[in-house]
């Protein structure tokens, strides 16, 4: 039986990290330069949420949000030269979205597991004629080249591809009862034949793709968003 612990609130450290998400007008696309502790995560995020001694993983954290969807409530995406960035309208979204992992437990809603590598955004891809689609990666996968990984149809944002890049995206997200539909067909894009695998569970290895950038699995390629939408970006 998992042990819920609420801790007290404590003064919120101020964490500056130079990084792409936290702020409706972006300051900075480039990665932290500083490395970062589970004490600042702790303090920034307590808060907003509680920590649950979680089996497996130790203490992850759950937002006090009802109806929460990692990489959909309030926040949108942002082409960098980094790949696509998730940014957060939320003060303490420069933890959860770019560094560990969220995952989804009955009973729980979302769940995020602390991490220590930086990344544009822990999420996957997949594209269907007309719609992107993009689900939180959960904790320890890595790129490999023999299992497949294998998430929820309910877990997955499918939007009309003209809307990618819209500041409220989510009138023109498909309803989750379509997903299945949408995501059966979709193609999973990949460089160098290699698919995601699971690894060790307390690993957050990053990964990366034939352009080096990371976090992010196979996004968009701007210049075909730029076609399908008929707009500069």
């Amino acid at each position: 039986m998992k042990k819920i612990i609420f801790f007290g609130m404590i003064t919120v450290l101020v964490v500056s990290l130079n990084s792409c998400a936290s702020h409706e007008h972006l300051s900075s696309t480039t990665q932290p330069a500083d490395s970062v502790t589970y004490q600042q995560f702790y303090d920034a995020l307590t808060p907003y949420g509680h920590w649950i001694d979680y089996p497996g993983f130790g203490y992850v954290w759950s937002p006090d949000i009802s109806d929460f969807s990692p990489y959909y409530s309030n926040g949108f995406w942002v082409s960098t030269n980094l790949g696509w960035c998730w940014n957060s309208r939320y003060s303490w979204g420069w933890a959860p979205f770019h560094y560990g992992r969220w995952f989804y437990e009955t009973g729980y809603g979302w769940l995020w597991a602390p991490g220590y590598e930086w990344a544009p955004a822990w999420v996957m891809w997949r594209t269907n004629p007309g719609y992107y689609g993009w689900a939180p990666l959960p904790p320890g996968v890595n790129i490999g080249v023999s299992v497949g990984l294998t998430i929820p149809f309910e877990h997955w944002t499918f939007v009309d591809h003209r809307y990618l890049r819209a500041r409220d995206f989510r009138p023109y997200v498909v309803d989750a009862s379509k997903n299945e539909i949408i995501y059966k067909p979709a193609i999973r894009q990949q460089q160098n034949h290699e698919v995601i695998k699971p690894a060790n569970p307390l690993s957050y290895k990053s990964l990366s793709h034939d352009n080096g950038k990371r976090g992010t699995w196979s996004m968009p390629a701007i210049s075909t968003l730029r076609t399908q939408s008929r707009r500069r970006m």
